[in-house]
C-alpha cells in the first residue's frame, strides 16, 4: 500500500511533473475512485497562492480538465482531477511525428471549444502547449482532448501573483506581447493555439516553423488559419469565434479515416479501485480497514497462560518478652508435633539488624541451624533477682564495717 495523503488519497505511482509539483495516480479511499493528484510542497507563499488559484479554476466543460477536490497535510497540499489515460499531444507526436491534418483539425476544434469556456470565466491560460493537451485512450476512433494545467493561469478579475519583470509561460508558445511585458488578453492563448497546430502538422519545434510555405500534405485552409493565429500583433489575429468557423471547412471535417495510421493508445495500466487484499492472517490497513480482524484458516485453541508458582510463605509468630505467670511462652498457634511433642519457643538472633521494638519480637516458627535461647520461667527470674539484692546488701555492710 502506497503513502496515504491526509488519510484519504493513496499515492500509487508517479505519472508526471507539472509547473508547480508532481502528478500522481491515486486512489480516493473515500469515494472509491481513481484520480490524478497534483502534490505541491509549500515552499513559499507565491507557489501556494498559485496552487490555490489552480484548484479554484473549476471550469465545467467536456474539454477542460477541472480540479475535483483538494487536501493538505503537514507542509504539502494536493488537489485532484480526473485521470486521462491516453497521454498528451506531446506523447503522440513523440510516437508518430507529424500528425494527419484531419486529426489536428479535430483536436484544435475541441481545444478552442474548451478555451471558449475558460475565456468566458475571465481566465487566461497562458501555457497552452502540446504537453498540456491531454488525450483519452480512444484508439483509432475520434479523439477526445482536454486542456489541463492551470498552474500559471491568470484570472482577469483576481489578483496577479507574477513578480514584476518576470515572464510566465513556455518559450516558443509565448505571444510576442508577453515577451515585452505587454497586456495579457485572450489573444495570447490564440497565439499558442496557432503554434501548437503548426507543431502537430510538422513535428518541428516552434522556432523552426516557417509559415511562409505550406506543407504539401496540409490543406491551405488549415495552414492559413494557423499562420494568422501566430501573427505578432494581437489585433491582427482572428478571434476565437472566427477560428472555430474557419475550422468548419468541409475538407477539415472529421471522418473515420481522418486519423490515418495514428492510434491513441492507453499510456497507464489499469488500476483497481480497491487497494490490494492483504494476505490471509493479516488485518487490512488504512482508512478502510476491515471492521473485523482476518481469521486464520486453522485457528489454534486458546489456552490460559500457566499461573506462575510462588514459594510457600514463611510463618511467623509473635512472642511476648514481658513477665508472665506461665512457665512456657504462648505461641500464636500450636508448635507441637505428634513425633516430638511440645517444643520450646525459639527466638532468632539477628546480629546485623537493629533490635526489635520493646515488648514484641518477630520470630520464624522454624529456623534450623540458628543460635537460639530459651526464655526462663517467671518464678526463677524472681528468685535470681532477690538473691542478687541480698548479696549486694551484704557487700555494702562489709565495706562500711571496714571504714569504721
Amino acid at each position: 500500500m502506497g503513502e496515504v495523503f491526509a488519510g484519504r488519497y493513496e499515492l500509487v505511482d508517479l505519472i508526471g511533473h507539472g509547473g508547480m509539483g508532481a502528478v500522481w495516480r491515486a486512489r480516493d479511499l473515500k469515494l472509491r475512485r481513481i484520480v490524478a493528484a497534483k502534490v505541491l510542497r509549500q515552499s513559499d507563499a507565491s507557489s501556494l497562492l498559485r496552487f490555490v488559484r489552480e484548484q479554484g479554476m473549476r471550469v465545467s466543460h467536456p474539454n477542460v480538465l477541472a480540479p475535483l477536490g483538494w487536501a493538505a497535510e503537514d507542509d504539502r497540499v494536493l488537489f485532484t482531477m480526473g485521470v486521462v489515460d491516453g497521454g498528451s499531444v506531446a506523447t503522440l507526436m513523440g510516437d508518430y511525428g507529424a500528425l494527419p491534418p484531419g486529426l489536428v483539425a479535430e483536436i484544435l476544434r475541441q481545444l478552442l471549444s474548451g478555451l471558449e469556456a475558460v475565456h468566458a470565466a475571465h481566465i487566461i491560460h497562458r501555457d497552452i502547449k502540446p504537453a498540456n493537451i491531454l488525450l483519452a485512450a480512444t484508439g483509432t476512433g475520434r479523439p477526445h482532448a482536454y486542456l489541463g494545467d492551470f498552474g500559471i493561469a491568470l484570472d482577469l478579475d483576481g489578483p496577479r501573483f507574477t513578480e514584476t519583470g518576470l515572464v510566465a509561460g513556455t518559450p516558443g508558445y509565448l505571444a510576442p506581447e508577453l515577451m515585452t511585458l505587454g497586456d495579457v488578453s485572450p489573444a495570447v492563448d490564440l497565439y499558442a493555439v496557432g503554434m501548437v497546430g503548426a507543431a502537430m502538422l510538422t513535428a518541428l519545434k516552434p522556432r523552426d516553423i516557417d509559415f511562409a510555405e505550406c506543407p504539401p500534405h496540409v490543406p491551405l485552409s488549415l495552414w492559413s488559419l494557423l499562420r494568422d493565429l501566430a501573427l505578432d500583433e494581437p489585433k491582427d489575429r482572428p478571434t476565437l469565434n472566427d477560428a472555430v468557423l474557419r475550422l468548419g471547412a468541409p475538407e477539415l471535417a472529421w471522418h473515420p479515416g481522418a486519423i490515418g495510421d495514428v492510434e491513441v493508445l492507453q499510456q497507464l495500466e489499469p488500476l483497481p479501485v480497491a487497494p490490494p487484499t492483504p494476505p490471509v492472517g493479516y488485518p487490512a490497513t488504512g482508512p478502510r480497514a476491515a471492521p473485523n480482524p482476518v481469521t486464520p484458516a486453522h485457528p489454534k485453541p486458546l489456552t490460559p497462560p500457566p499461573t506462575p508458582s510462588r514459594p510457600p510463605p514463611r510463618s511467623f509468630a509473635l512472642a511476648s518478652t514481658g513477665l508472665s505467670d506461665e512457665t512456657e511462652p504462648r505461641p500464636s498457634h500450636p508448635s507441637s508435633s505428634p513425633l516430638t511433642g511440645p517444643q520450646p519457643m525459639q527466638v532468632q538472633s539477628f546480629a546485623a539488624t537493629p533490635p526489635p521494638m520493646y515488648g514484641m519480637a518477630r520470630v520464624p516458627m522454624s529456623a534450623p541451624d540458628v543460635p537460639t535461647m530459651t526464655l526462663a520461667p517467671r518464678k526463677s527470674r524472681l528468685l535470681l533477682g532477690s538473691t542478687a539484692a541480698i548479696v549486694l546488701g551484704l557487700a555494702l555492710i562489709l565495706v562500711g564495717a571496714l571504714f569504721l
